[in-house]
């Protein structure tokens, strides 16, 4: 057996964004596929982003992330938030057979998947699938990357490529191909690698694309201080004739000299040319006459005394020598960035069966089922207030019911100040006591006793037959008091309740309180209910 990837075009033309109101696309794929691995095909956007950056250059890098927000509203777009990458850009999904009907839907997928998933991978391994799929976060969640901006698919920088040469050619914001798993469009894909196109008809996927919560970021506005003072050449430095010369750490003197730029780890150049930044500088001590001005890198050098050599767009003044020189990527308060997906399609793999596999898959679908998990969401509101409680009427089959709590118009939960919860079935509390949530460690050395709703959490993914790798982390670090905006929000916390297979119907109360009232605010009960389907002589049966 071999795989063969066949890319199908959506039905519908880009492009596609968020403001002209093309949003929907489908795809078809016929049965004659035979054989197909759904668990490894993937949706792949085309895309480009749009970027504006006041007057400044909007050479920036871009990310399919959220942006980060505070309970107010307040939303700080140089401040990614980790969705999952390009999932973020589906809101519903749905799978259609021409012969069977519905197979499978989601509705707001890109709230569940961008809070589920944080929890079944490593941190390193998000920064990698996020490298691959156009996903972004703070630096502080990328421990190995040494500029401390993440990496861009939309933007080709262009930095020194051997030693002592000027490079001076335009970075470019560019199109480019990020992928995304199935499963986040067809349930039935997820864990599902020997599917029965040839039993079920021709399927029709139904992408609806986000068009009201933000999912687009641009990278957060990092600064660099590593400089020497530079002498002045006819009054001004960052020019050729007197470039601001940066290194890496200032610990560069011999023997010590691993904070120098060589050749080896050029490639670590947080730098790049058409790079807006803002430059500050002082000159005898007070500032200098240009300083917290906006400019623009044109040209960069690696030099053979370990420097990497800056010449601005608008040279900067300076009567004597420039000194404490920090340069940070500047992003423009009212800066902006958008989607525009030029092409949608699907990357299908397909399998390819010699005459005798054929036959034994033949046989198998005589009598043959294929499990599944259901996604069933259900959306409430709350109240602005410090103790909210919700009775739910849920269905026989239920197995895990998880709740998620973003602010309004966002993906990534939050604690919102959130202190405990508990759950109740029929009138019977599933523990003895509340729950204690939120972070276990703040600045102050406080926390929270989450030891049990850990507990919880790892119950709960094993429930649904995932492996929990990670827990709920804050947006940016816990060195800040409980209660702060980074500490409280984007933190990707879920309030799970795990239960047997519900064999009736059955009313469930989800109880939350905290010290202070709670952000009003959208919340996602999502349950999840095992399901199989069934196939009988070659056709599919439901």
């Amino acid at each position: 057996m071999s795989i063969r990837i066949q890319r199908i075009q959506s039905n519908e033309a880009g492009p596609f964004d968020a403001g002209s109101g093309r949003n929907r696309a489908h795809i078809t794929v016929p049965a004659s596929v035979g054989f197909s691995d759904l668990e490894n095909s993937n949706i792949v956007f085309r895309m480009q982003m749009n970027i504006s950056n006041g007057t400044a250059s909007n050479k920036l890098p871009a990310y399919i992330a959220q942006p980060h927000a505070d309970s107010t509203g307040d939303s700080f777009v140089s401040e990614p938030v980790r969705v999952g990458g390009c999932q973020a850009l589906i809101r519903d999904g749905r799978a259609t057979s021409s012969e069977f009907g519905l197979l499978s839907e989601m509705r707001d997928q890109n709230v569940i998947s961008a809070n589920l998933d944080h929890f079944e991978d490593y941190w390193a391994c998000h920064a990698v699938k996020e490298a691959y799929n156009g996903g972004g976060a703070m630096p502080t969640q990328y421990p190995n990357n040494p500029s401390l901006i993440v990496d861009s698919p939309f933007l080709r920088p262009s930095r020194p490529k051997t030693v002592n040469t000027q490079e001076a050619n335009g970075s470019q914001l560019i199109e480019a191909e990020v992928r995304c798993p199935l499963k986040h469009v067809d349930r039935i894909a997820d864990g599902n690698r020997q599917f029965p196109n040839i039993a079920t008809g021709d399927i029709t996927y139904r992408i609806n694309l986000e068009d009201t919560r933000a999912v687009c970021a641009l990278s957060n506005d990092v600064e660099y201080t590593e400089f020497d003072d530079t002498t002045p050449s006819s009054n001004q430095v960052g020019t050729d004739l007197a470039p601001l010369r940066y290194v890496y750490s200032g610990g560069n003197t011999s023997p010590n000299e691993n904070g120098l730029v060589s050749g080896v780890n050029k490639d670590m150049c947080p730098f790049y040319v058409d790079m807006p930044v803002l430059c500050k500088y002082e000159v005898s001590g007070v500032a200098g006459p240009d300083n917290d001005t906006v400019n623009k890198i044109t040209k960069l050098k690696v030099t053979t005394d370990g420097r990497i050599e800056i010449v601005l767009e608008t040279p900067l003044t300076a009567a004597a020598n420039a000194t404490n020189v920090e340069l940070s990527l500047y992003v423009d308060d009212n800066a902006t960035v958008s989607y525009q997906i030029n092409d949608l399609f699907l990357e299908l793999h397909t399998l390819n069966l010699t005459p005798q596999q054929t036959e034994t898959a033949s046989n198998a679908l005589k009598s043959m089922s294929i499990p599944w998990l259901e996604h069933r969401l259900i959306k409430k509101v709350l109240v602005s207030t410090s103790d909210y409680a919700e009775s739910l009427h849920v269905d026989a089959g239920c197995s895990n019911i998880a709740v998620i709590t973003p602010f309004n118009n966002r993906l990534v939960s939050s604690y919102d100040n959130a202190q405990e919860y508990r759950w109740s079935v029929d009138g019977n509390y599933i523990t003895n006591r509340s729950i204690d949530v939120g972070p276990n460690i703040s600045s102050t050395g406080q926390g929270n006793r989450n030891s049990i709703h850990k507990h919880f959490l790892q119950k709960y993914f094993g429930n649904i037959g995932k492996q929990l790798q990670s827990f709920e982390d804050v947006y940016a670090d816990y060195a800040v008091a409980l209660g702060n905006g980074n500490i409280e929000s984007d933190n990707h916390n879920i309030y799970p309740l795990v239960m047997p297979m519900l064999p009736s119907d059955v009313i469930v109360n989800f109880q939350l309180t905290s010290d202070t009232n709670m952000t009003t605010k959208e919340i996602y009960y999502m349950m999840s209910f095992p399901r199989t389907l069934n196939f009988s002589n070659g056709r599919l049966v439901r």
